[in-house]
């Protein structure tokens, strides 16, 4: 996660909770608790007082915990805001587990949840903290990258909008705190292999192929759960 990807999907993520929220100051725990944020120790206090220098929000950052920084946008951020959006960024709102610590944007480690269940609708909740994660994160973007920038597809663009929206998918799926095991076979997995056969027999399309046992090995490892076996 990039610095300014972080800065342009709170900005965003604020954008949506003031919807439901007019006229209200929200904290900035709030918003990470409620979004898919990734971010790194005091990103969120420079990101707020950059806000407050352009006129996004009202006041600045406050010196202390980055969960306690007051987000109220002004006429200036709902419009940069509405820009962002219009260019292809968005976040979506999620129910945080209620596994999730409450301190410094910290999960617990990635665990199979409702062990009773069947295997394809076992819970899966991910530490954003973990550097295999991370990778993961980092090598599907490097695969979404490659989708935009090929030129040599043997695809009709309907193919070629249903793979790209489908390897964007599959990014904010993973960007979440939790899944359940199908959906990460079904919207990560399977989009990341339509994305490699679409990028034919070149160094980019073993980087996809490779990504697929890169998924399926961390699932495997870090809860348990065999994702050619659900």
């Amino acid at each position: 996660m990039k610095f300014s990807d972080f800065e342009n999907e709170l900005l965003v993520a604020i954008y949506n909770e003031s919807h439901s929220r007019p006229n209200e100051t929200i904290s900035s725990g709030e918003i990470l608790d409620l979004y898919p944020l990734q971010w790194r120790e005091g990103w969120v206090h420079q990101v707020v007082n950059d806000f407050g220098n352009r006129g996004y929000i009202y006041g600045k950052g406050v010196f202390g915990d980055e969960r306690s920084q007051p987000l109220r946008l002004k006429a200036a951020g709902m419009r940069e805001a509405e820009r962002l959006e219009e260019s292809g960024v968005s976040i979506f709102r999620m129910e945080r587990p209620e596994q999730a610590l409450t301190s410094s944007a910290a999960y617990p480690p990635t665990e199979i949840q409702e062990q009773s269940a069947p295997a394809s609708d076992r819970l899966v909740s991910f530490d954003h903290n973990l550097p295999e994660y991370i990778d993961i994160v980092d090598q599907l973007a490097s695969v979404a990258e490659s989708i935009r920038g090929a030129n040599d597809f043997e695809l009709n663009e309907l193919e070629r909008s249903r793979i790209t929206f489908g390897i964007s998918a599959a990014q904010q799926l993973w960007s979440a705190f939790q899944l359940k095991a199908i959906q990460i076979k079904v919207g990560v997995i399977m989009a990341v292999e339509d994305a490699a056969k679409a990028l034919g027999s070149n160094a980019k399309a073993t980087a996809a192929a490779l990504l697929v046992d890169t998924i399926k090995a961390f699932v495997k490892n870090h809860c348990g759960i065999d994702l050619d076996h659900i």
